[in-house]
């Protein structure tokens, strides 16, 4: 997503498509601040959610209702680790859905999160939401902000192109 709030307005599309089929939600931000960046998101689009912070004392109570058909739980990835979420009505394929919002230092805590989404046979779906400057603060986006808007419609040749990586990717292939 270009910005910040271009990922929150398709994450609240998705939201929406989700809780027709009342799938539970579990939505894990980097820190506090961000996840009441989050929620405050969602309650000006009238979004009804439960918010758990790291001075909340009911962790494990908010945490084990994620599993809940047509919850919201919108949190840290850290929180609730080692609480179970049982979720429930399996039957009808509403596994929980969860959305990582944002890019984490340590991907140990972003697998860990992403793992939420199927546990133990139980169906789930898992969509992590970046911004094209933190994919490139992570490395995997190079040159975005020089690329045209629309380069899915632009010749090869009109794209401006890093000698660098020209010289690498022929090195590459010989």
């Amino acid at each position: 997503f270009n910005t910040r709030a271009h990922l929150l307005g398709r994450m609240v599309e998705m939201i929406h498509l989700y809780q027709a089929s009342r799938h539970p939600i579990l939505i894990g931000a980097a820190s506090d601040v961000e996840a009441e960046i989050v929620s405050d998101y969602l309650s000006q689009r009238g979004v009804d959610h439960v918010l758990l912070v790291s001075t909340d004392d009911n962790e494990d109570v908010v945490i084990a209702s994620a599993g809940e058909v047509g919850s919201i739980v919108v949190t840290t990835d850290i929180m609730g680790r080692g609480t179970d979420i049982h979720i429930k009505e399996t039957d009808y394929e509403r596994g929980l859905v969860v959305f990582q919002v944002g890019s984490r230092p340590n991907s140990r805590v972003e697998r860990q999160f992403a793992g939420r989404a199927a546990r133990q046979g139980d169906p789930g779906r898992y969509h992590r939401m970046l911004t094209l400057p933190e994919m490139e603060d992570m490395g995997f986006v190079q040159y975005v902000m020089n690329t045209p808007v629309n380069s899915h419609c632009t010749p090869a040749w009109a794209i401006k192109q890093d000698p660098a990586s020209k010289k690498q990717n022929k090195t590459k292939h010989k």
